[in-house]
């Protein structure tokens, strides 16, 4: 009786074991928003020597945070770049505070497969108290968390006076069932 209650356990505990089809720490290599008309490449960027989040070096492409998660793994996976230059250059993020509640957005990963996400979320924060660690350190599922300069341009500091903050969640359809060791060592 026992062992047939710990089967029964096992198979329900594995049929809710999950794992993302990008469980590998592949990185993101394109973002696609509709709803915004985002379509850009991604490369991966760091920190700047003043420990703050780098930026692509051009307003073409996007920045995955390298040292963080990729997206489709549990956590944070960060992707930032520029809305504009302060100016008359837009960035690839220029049209991203179109997005709403529940638009979607598709990342392509470095081996082809593209994740689905949805927005969940959408935060303006003032640059001064940026929630550093509340953004990136965000473990609550599989998360996508594009950051980008909104607000007010402040010439003298050269960057704008807000930072927008668009949360998404993986979709299901990109989960699989995994197996787990449990069923087997009850067999």
């Amino acid at each position: 009786m026992v062992a047939q209650i710990l089967l029964i356990a096992s198979i329900f505990v594995g049929a809710f074991s999950y794992k993302t089809a990008a469980a590998q720490q592949l990185p993101p290599v394109r973002i696609v928003i509709p709803a915004a008309k985002i379509d850009a490449p991604i490369i991966p960027v760091g920190v700047t020597p003043k420990g703050n989040l780098d930026t692509p070096p051009n307003f073409v492409q996007a920045g995955w945070y390298k040292n963080g998660v990729a997206p489709g793994q549990i956590g944070s996976a960060i992707i930032d770049g520029h809305v504009d230059n302060g100016a008359s250059i837009p960035g690839p993020f220029k049209q991203l505070k179109k997005v709403n509640i529940g638009d979607t957005i598709d990342v392509k990963n470095a081996g082809g497969q593209i994740l689905h996400f949805v927005v969940s979320r959408i935060d303006a924060y003032k640059t001064d108290n940026f929630p550093s660690k509340q953004i990136f350190n965000d473990y609550s599922g599989a998360l996508l968390k594009i950051i980008t300069c909104h607000g007010k341009f402040i010439a003298s500091k050269k960057t704008y006076d807000q930072r927008l903050v668009v949360t998404a969640i993986l979709q299901p359809e990109n989960f699989t069932i995994a197996p787990t060791s449990r069923l087997i060592s009850y067999l």
